[in-house]
């Protein structure tokens, strides 16, 4: 197709009202500049939505057309043109500009080196950024949100002196909250309980096994979380990876349970009736629990998100995360638990994704503040934007 239509401009060109179009200065000019606007405008297209990955509008493509058109006029005049015709006679002169630009050539060289061996020049970041983009695991490893608590132990969050307001219960899910909520309850002079087991279901009928047998450590937390409730009306705050259970769940008489592979629809009906025998066996305690987050896609494209420059205003964060509606991570359940809350009026659905998505986003960063510790697990951070959305429920909460 370009060359039918080089081919057609060429054959008119011999007629007054093509020459007219095309024989102009401005169309002259773009013929001189059009291999230097063919070298830069992908260069600039890339770097752009690198820079600034959710711009997108009528107003950036002038923005992104008018950088092409300097950075290409720009280089013909100072460049383009001097190479060609400015050194024919002055052998000296051209000599000088040629030393220049490779020593030009040489120090951009030397620089995308720099950059590639310090993954983008991560000294520029905090520590904790510069770790969670050079070393992930460690990161996780090291900021997760419940990394100074360990798992299968009562914990007292907040201020010790202060009697428990309720009881944090679950898995890995329900320890990421152990730093904020203490944080959270120190400030605010009280106390909760924290208990939790690493892939622990903490529910009636139902547990989860290893290597097809019922595991006696969730049994027993179980029990131990009963007997701890007894003869007081203590609130109960469960926290699990609801949606990870799917393939390893026994019954109590240690009967595997099965779902079905194409859709979640049983598997959270069953879930939504383990939940409401909890409801139902905690007659004396508010009951309350906590839904799935968002979670991230990819470190990278965080990394991407602090490297952007400040002047330019995106929403980057959610860069890592995507559009609200392109992050159905938990969805599922979410909305299925916030239904089944709102006929139990005595049950509260806490949804994390709440928190964290907003203005059609969903966020993992907020300035130096990085909120998941994994792709799904919360930093100290990141768990008190869920505790501090929802504030007023956590404080209301009374034995």
């Amino acid at each position: 197709l370009p060359c039918v239509g080089a081919a057609a401009v060429i054959y008119g060109g011999r007629s007054s009202q093509l020459r007219i179009l095309l024989a102009n200065r401005v169309m002259a000019y773009l013929g001189r500049i059009s291999y230097e606007l063919y070298l830069f405008h992908w260069v600039v297209i890339v770097f752009y939505h690198m820079l600034a990955p959710d711009a997108v509008g009528p107003l950036h493509t002038v923005l992104m057309v008018a950088i092409i058109f300097a950075l290409s006029m720009l280089t013909y005049h100072c460049i383009s043109c001097p190479l060609r015709y400015g050194f024919q006679k002055d052998s000296a002169q051209r000599h000088h500009f040629l030393i220049g630009c490779t020593a030009s050539f040489a120090i951009l060289c030397a620089l995308v080196l720099s950059m590639t061996v310090s993954h983008g020049w991560a000294w520029r970041l905090s520590p904790e950024a510069r770790m969670f983009v050079e070393d992930p695991a460690k990161f996780h490893a090291t900021q997760y949100g419940g990394i100074a608590y360990h798992e299968n132990t009562l914990h007292t969050l907040g201020d010790i002196g202060a009697p428990p307001q309720f009881l944090l219960l679950g898995d890995s899910f329900a320890g990421q909250y152990a730093g904020g909520v203490d944080a959270f309850l120190k400030e605010h002079h009280t106390s909760a309980y924290l208990y939790y087991v690493n892939g622990c279901l903490f529910t009636p009928r139902a547990t989860v096994h290893m290597q097809g047998k019922q595991t006696s450590e969730c049994t027993e937390a179980l029990a131990k979380m009963r007997a701890l409730l007894q003869g007081n009306h203590l609130p109960v705050i469960q926290a699990q990876s609801w949606s990870s259970y799917k393939e390893g769940i026994l019954s109590v008489g240690n009967k595997p349970l099965s779902f079905s592979k194409d859709n979640n629809k049983d598997y959270y009906q069953f879930i939504m009736g383990e939940i409401e025998q909890m409801r139902v066996g905690l007659t004396n305690h508010k009951y309350l629990f906590v839904g799935i987050a968002p979670g991230i896609q990819e470190h990278k494209s965080i990394a991407q998100c602090f490297a952007a420059p400040a002047i330019i205003h995106t929403h980057c964060a959610a860069g890592a995360t995507g559009k609200e509606e392109e992050r159905q991570n938990g969805q599922e359940f979410n909305l299925a638990a916030a239904s089944y809350a709102a006929l139990h009026p005595d049950v509260t659905f806490l949804n994390p994704r709440l928190a964290m998505c907003h203005d059609g986003y969903c966020y993992a960063i907020n300035d130096t503040k990085i909120f998941y510790s994994d792709y799904s697990h919360f930093t100290t951070d990141g768990a008190l934007e869920v505790l501090n959305h929802y504030r007023d429920v956590i404080l209301g909460l009374h034995p």
